[in-house]
């Protein structure tokens, strides 16, 4: 297997905002100002002026920023506040830890935020890979071969023959592919996902991999399964 690229790394922090606001509040303005001017963002969420922000019942979603640490320029596809905890999402899952780290480091010394003291520090992540994988998965499946040979011929098609698309593994309810609200149990319970990258030949074996881990622990899992897959 080749990885051939990480398409982006998302870390959610679960943790209450009864835990990390100021304990004098926090005018939302002053906020997104903060974190806007702070990672350059070109997307901020648009507040009215005044009043306090209570975290537990809003969402704040940033785009386009980027974090300058010493000659490094980091990418930050987003970050969101959301009610139970913050939403960041970057090239790869150790830019995005990066990130997060900054951010509340950033909040605590420049607003006043408590995420130092406090006690919970619960992380979930997701990872989006695009690999190549050395033989197409349907030779290596052969159930799904026969399937593919079947519906070929009972559905004739010279120029566009049937192949597996997609696997998706998971529990519960189908989720959005872009879900409109962002949560921590929206990042830890996706599914795990393989398949075709849009726009590549099928004799690539080129596929979009998605899973709820690291982008480490996806590419380890990934190779794995290939291993399986050859026995």
């Amino acid at each position: 297997m080749k990885v051939i690229h990480s398409v982006s790394g998302t870390v959610a922090l679960h943790i209450s905002g009864d835990d990390v606001i100021p304990e004098t509040g926090v005018v939302p303005q002053d906020l997104v100002e903060f974190l806007a001017s702070a990672y350059n963002f070109a997307n901020k969420p648009i507040v009215s002026q005044g009043g306090v922000v209570q975290l537990g019942l809003q969402q704040f979603v940033f785009q386009s920023g980027v974090l300058v640490t010493g000659d490094k320029r980091l990418a930050i596809f987003q970050i969101a506040l959301v009610p139970n905890g913050d939403v960041v999402t970057a090239a790869d899952t150790d830019a995005a830890d990066f990130v997060l780290n900054d951010y509340m480091k950033r909040l605590d010394e420049g607003l006043g935020f408590r995420f130092g003291a406090a006690k919970t520090d619960r992380r979930a992540y997701q990872s989006n890979l695009v690999v190549e994988f050395d033989v197409p998965l349907e030779e290596k499946l052969k159930g799904l071969l026969e399937i593919e040979t079947h519906l070929d011929k009972e559905i004739p098609r010279e120029s566009w023959p049937f192949k597996i698309k997609r696997l998706a593994f998971g529990y519960g309810e189908l989720p959005l592919p872009f879900p409109t609200t962002l949560s921590f149990e929206t990042v830890q319970r996706s599914d795990f996902v393989i398949e075709r990258r849009a726009g590549e030949p099928y004799s690539a074996n080129r596929y979009f991999c998605t899973a709820p881990t690291s982008t480490k622990e996806h590419i380890r899992i990934l190779e794995v399964l290939e291993r399986k897959l050859s026995n």
